[in-house]
């Protein structure tokens, strides 16, 4: 294999490449790229086995061939070579050298039938289009509320459908969000499919420059595309949970705010609840929402908000009470994208829920905590 290529574009290729690549499992192999040069292009697969990546970028190709060599050690060499062209050309003994200029760089590599690439099911698929900053928005927003525990494979990555609407939910068991966009393409993922925190990572990086994303189903994976790169992610296996009984039907109170005033007032209010202290106090009258926090390690804050409190259903009491860990409530307000807040409570034992505008089927439900 001998190429010539533009440095910027294959830092570019390569930078992709080297964040799938993994170097700390137990498949040596995975560490590395696999290089494969055709006629005007080079194409660059990476994979842990789970996350797949095929990326192609222009190239003048003297010699087709093939390399394969570890991700991030090719990667440091090309993000140091000088703005220009770089010449690689590989030996038959499996080394890569990397010029450019006077610099010149000769890596160990191995052999590239030793590498796992991953094909395609072969199988007839349907895809579908979604403008990329409609799907990173949907995903940045649901990534908060994954779960962590290891015990419950399946709240550990983002459920998504394509049923009529484009939907992502996620949830830790203590907070659930879900988003939900409009969809005029096939119903590409049937059930729904459980998308891994590794492969919804990677779709920035990969496919922030885009303006659409092809989306499909391949067996138990699911596949984004573009012109020059698709990911290949293989699904969480297992099953999601009926997350509509988490939802609360009808709400008891309805209180609007302005974000920015309650956004301000939760975040100095974490500054003394501190982490591990996490339990704030929001009591809710007709016009005012007081957040209190009493931390004995540190002191105490208290804040009155404006609120108006369209749907009131107070009972006997004057005022509604209830405890929210006050870092839930700071990542939900953070992540809601309208300017006024719209936040349906339920009584101090009921899940609320803070929606993107008035009946939005967008939301975050919080359960309350005692404090």
């Amino acid at each position: 294999m001998k190429l010539t290529i533009d440095r910027d574009a294959l830092s570019t290729t390569i930078g992709k490449a080297q964040a799938i690549a993994d170097d700390r499992g137990p498949a040596t192999i995975c560490r590395n790229v696999l290089l494969e040069a055709s006629p005007c292009l080079l194409r660059a697969r990476a994979t842990d086995l789970d996350v797949s990546l095929t990326s192609d970028v222009a190239a003048e190709v003297e010699v087709p061939g093939r390399a394969c060599v570890d991700a991030r050690q090719l990667w440091a060499e090309v993000k140091s070579l000088p703005v220009g062209v770089v010449t690689l050309e590989s030996e038959e003994n499996g080394w890569l050298t990397v010029r450019s200029g006077a610099a010149h760089f000769r890596q160990m590599g191995v052999a590239p039938d030793d590498f796992p690439v991953r094909e395609d099911t072969g199988e007839e698929i349907d895809a579908a289009e979604v403008p990329v900053d409609v799907l990173l928005g949907m995903v940045e927003r649901a990534r908060c509320t994954v779960s962590t525990d290891t015990g419950r494979p399946g709240l550990g990555g983002i459920y998504m459908r394509t049923a009529g609407r484009l939907e992502v939910v996620s949830t830790d068991g203590h907070r659930l969000t879900r988003v939900i966009k409009p969809w005029e393409g096939t119903d590409v993922l049937g059930v729904g499919a459980i998308i891994p925190p590794k492969g919804y990572a990677q779709l920035g990086r990969i496919f922030g420059g885009e303006a659409t994303v092809r989306l499909a189903r391949k067996g138990n994976d699911i596949a984004f595309a573009s012109a020059t790169d698709t990911l290949l992610v293989r699904l969480i296996d297992d099953v999601f949970p009926d997350f509509a009984a988490a939802i609360p039907r009808s709400s008891r109170n309805v209180l609007t705010c302005p974000k920015a005033t309650l956004e301000a007032a939760v975040r100095r209010a974490e500054i003394v609840a501190g982490p591990e202290h996490r339990g704030a106090k929001f009591t809710a009258t007709m016009d005012t929402m007081t957040i209190a926090v009493e931390n004995p390690d540190v002191g105490s804050v208290t804040e009155d908000v404006p609120i108006d409190l369209t749907e009131p259903d107070l009972g006997s009491k004057a005022n509604i009470e209830i405890g929210f860990n006050v870092e839930y409530v700071a990542e939900s307000l953070k992540l809601c994208p309208s300017a006024t807040v719209v936040w349906e409570l339920n009584g101090p034992l009921a899940p609320s829920l803070v929606r993107d505008s008035e009946g939005s089927e967008s939301f975050v439900v919080i359960m309350p905590m005692r404090t």
